[in-house]
């Protein structure tokens, strides 16, 4: 026996909402789909690719992604712009993870991947909040617009202090 929104007795205003539900899962199943390749491409190349340049192609897919989201004139291209945020996040995180303990003592790194992850908790709980209020001030277009410009402006910055070494005296930390 097949049910249906129909036959379940849902009203049209509860198929719309079904609907849209069942869009936002199959964006969020492919996004995450492809997260996951991006996350294969960090763990086999990885070793051979440097941190700097697996930051900068997973912003930059991120970005493209965010442009390609703002700009779409349909749901395939939003669908398509959702893919290139899913691959450069997939690519993006454990290289992060990996920067975040790259150059901490091995005393240190339960600390410092415990503060990555509470900065990425903030994101991950502020993101959407302030995305939403942007989105109902701006409309969603200028949204996806204004958070690419910012993920392009802040990533570049980010990975031009990858380079930055710290201080003798920083390096040394509490057991000086």
């Amino acid at each position: 026996m097949q049910v249906t929104p129909q036959a379940a007795g849902l009203t049209k205003h509860h198929r719309k909402i079904l609907m849209v539900t069942l869009c936002i899962a199959v964006f969020l199943y492919w996004t995450r789909l492809v997260a996951m390749l991006g996350s294969l491409i960090v763990s086999s190349a990885g070793h051979r690719i440097t941190v700097k340049r697996l930051l900068t192609g997973g912003f930059l897919a991120m970005g493209i992604g965010l442009v390609g989201a703002a700009s779409a004139p349909n749901m395939v291209a939003f669908s398509v712009a959702q893919l290139a945020i899913g691959l450069g996040y997939g690519i993006c995180y454990p290289a992060l993870m990996g920067a975040s303990i790259q150059k901490v003592r091995p005393a240190e790194v339960t600390s410092a991947m415990g503060l990555h992850q509470s900065i990425y908790s903030i994101g991950i709980f502020a993101g959407p909040w302030l995305g939403g209020i942007l989105a109902n001030q701006m409309g969603i277009q200028l949204m996806f617009g204004l958070t690419a410009g910012i993920l392009l402006v802040l990533s570049f910055l980010g990975i031009q202090l990858l380079g930055v070494r710290p201080t003798k005296a920083a390096g040394q930390g509490a057991s000086a």
